[in-house]
């Protein structure tokens, strides 16, 4: 396939634009090096992204520029353009504004008091109006906002499925609200599983080590996600790693027997008094599950997180790692959480993948 000279120039700016976002600081020399692309192209994109505010000469270069000196060094401009990541946990609602470089420069949260339409109306937008405010950024810079909630979403995000979320069974169309949310906040949306998103920001953190890994997430519901190759994997239809939903003792699934409020009927509020003994209870089930999803699934290591995981602590990894010892023909770590704020950093990688090459491309 032959490629237009618009294609080839975006493709060259993408190069670049990574290169320079992955070292942060380098040389326009050090650029066309690492790029295979000549010089010349080199310093037309590098004065195109400065145009765009996304690169500039550091002091040392001003210094050498004063001296009579070509200017050489260039350093990336993270803060340039900032999106905000925002989660739905339990009866929490938590955002974080999150630069170019996928640093998390602020957080809030509130609580959330009811209904997704109430969340899309109200709700969200309060938090991120409150959290530019909060962290002195205006308005102009945010490209994007990216929503982990805890159902399964179409791949096309018009609808999701999550009865305990949504307050119905079945598919629930959302596509109208979220335009509404685009409309009110004048910046793209993205909707996607809660869990998904923080597998992704996970291995923004582990990527130099492992490329194919899950992420187990314990809350309201049980669900995993699943990275492949250093991509996210959803599926065809949205509910890759949606473990919670496997039938296990009975007719009951993994989310009526181990989901947080499924845990608090059976032994009452979490606590020290009896941690131990959900801990006995739940590795067993969480175990069957992961075995099973890594058949189809192979992965190098298992993240552990959510509101769960932090109440029931190391006891719980460690009882983890026993029960997939005793089950998997192949070792799998099993590792807390590495990230403090997965699904924030996940929700906020994928609005920068949906909405960066047009900040990159636009002339």
């Amino acid at each position: 396939m032959t490629l237009t000279a618009r294609q080839v120039r975006n493709h060259n700016r993408r190069t670049i634009y990574k290169l320079l976002l992955r070292m942060g600081r380098t040389t326009k020399t050090e650029l066309a090096t690492l790029s295979g692309l000549s010089v010349p192209t080199v310093l037309k994109i590098v004065s195109h992204l400065e145009k765009r505010g996304l690169v500039r000469q550091d002091e040392e270069t001003q210094l050498l520029q004063a001296q009579g000196r070509p200017p050489q060094v260039l350093r990336f401009c993270a803060d340039r353009a900032v999106v905000i990541g925002a989660r739905c946990e339990g009866e929490l609602l938590y955002a974080g504004l999150v630069n170019l470089s996928g640093r998390v420069r602020g957080l809030r949260a509130q609580p959330l008091r009811c209904g997704f339409e109430r969340l899309v109306c109200s709700e969200l937008p309060a938090l991120v109006e409150g959290l530019l405010q909060q962290m002195g950024v205006e308005r102009s810079r945010l490209i994007g906002v990216g929503l982990g909630v805890p159902a399964v979403r179409e791949p096309d995000g018009s609808a999701v499925y999550g009865e305990a979320f949504m307050g119905r069974p079945g598919r629930v169309p959302v596509g109208e609200q979220l335009a509404q949310l685009h409309e009110r906040l004048g910046v793209p949306v993205l909707m996607e599983n809660g869990a998904h998103l923080a597998a992704l920001g996970e291995y923004a953190v582990l990527r130099r080590h492992q490329e194919d890994f899950l992420y187990l997430g314990l809350g309201e519901q049980v669900s995993c996600g699943v990275v492949a190759g250093g991509r996210l994997e959803s599926g065809v239809h949205g509910q890759c790693g949606e473990i919670g939903h496997m039938r296990m003792c009975g007719d009951e699934t993994l989310n009526e027997l181990a989901g947080r409020r499924a845990l608090e009927r059976r032994f009452g509020p979490l606590g020290q008094e009896n941690r131990q003994r959900i801990v006995d209870y739940v590795a067993p089930l969480l175990a069957d599950a992961i075995h099973k999803l890594t058949l189809g699934r192979d992965a190098q290591a298992l993240s552990v997180g959510g509101v769960t995981a932090s109440m029931l602590g190391p006891g719980l990894i460690a009882a983890l790692q026993r029960e997939l010892d005793a089950k998997m023909l192949i070792h799998l770590p099993v590792q807390r959480q590495v990230c403090p704020t997965p699904a924030v950093l996940g929700a906020a990688i994928q609005v920068m993948r949906m909405n960066l090459d047009a900040i990159i491309e636009e002339d």
